[in-house]
């Protein structure tokens, strides 16, 4: 199960852009190992309880989104899609 710690990641940013799914919120950062991320709220805040997931993006590859519960999520590198998709799940 994909979950979400405030104590475990650096956020660089976070607010609402062309890639947010109506009624979310993303934030931007590093998780604990350093590897770049992009997490999904429910509603207008980070915050534990709004979490619907995450876009890991390695140094090399695609950017792989997991949602709450385990399940991931791939569209061929398209953030915007990947997001929509997290959303949908945590419905």
């Amino acid at each position: 199960m994909s979950r979400f710690n405030l104590s475990d990641v650096t956020i660089h940013w976070s607010g609402r852009d062309s890639t947010t799914p109506p009624g979310h919120y993303i934030a931007s950062g590093v998780d604990s190992l350093g590897n770049l991320r992009v997490w999904l709220f429910k509603g207008d805040k980070v915050s534990v309880d709004g979490y619907r997931g995450n876009i890991l993006y390695p140094e090399t590859g695609f950017p792989t989104a997991c949602g709450p519960t385990g399940g991931y999520v791939t569209s061929q590198g398209d953030s915007a899609a990947m997001l929509a998709q997290l959303a949908q799940e945590g419905e």
